[in-house]
């Protein structure tokens, strides 16, 4: 499984202390609930499909921090873009994986998991929030499964 945080720094060459100030308001971190913890018993007809769904979620976290590490001019300019460009459309790709999680459970005749409801949506925090709770640097991220 992969994990990352990524912090941006709030220090660029021939910037103003505006921009500094907007910089460091930026998120920097995206937290995003483990579905992978919560599939506690996959049936064995099942796990091959689970296995490859919960690695798109991880996948798909990935590509939402490429996005957010290349739109730091965007963030600036827009108080909204991370959670209508990036947090927006990642919670309607996680809905769509754990709806196929769900399905594969189905398929097999097992029922669906209902602890994973309402596990689709991520959120994203800020450098100055991220250091304030460093003692828990995971923050729910999608890293185990």
């Amino acid at each position: 499984m992969i994990w990352a945080n990524f912090y941006a720094s709030a220090h660029e060459t021939n910037s103003s202390p505006n921009t500094t100030k907007a910089a460091a308001a930026q998120v920097a971190t995206i937290s995003c609930p483990d579905v992978g913890q919560k599939l506690t018993s996959v049936p064995a007809n099942a796990k091959s499909n689970v296995d490859t769904e919960l690695a798109t979620l991880d996948k798909q976290i990935t590509e939402a921090y490429a996005r957010l590490a290349s739109s730091r001019q965007a963030q600036t300019n827009d108080a909204g873009f991370v959670q209508n460009a990036i947090l927006s459309p990642l919670k309607d790709k996680r809905t769509a994986v754990i709806g196929r999680i769900k399905i594969d459970f189905t398929r097999v005749g097992a029922a669906a998991p209902t602890t994973l409801d309402g596990l689709a949506a991520c959120t994203g925090t800020t450098a100055d929030q991220a250091q304030t709770t460093a003692g828990g640097q995971n923050n729910g991220q999608n890293n185990g499964g």
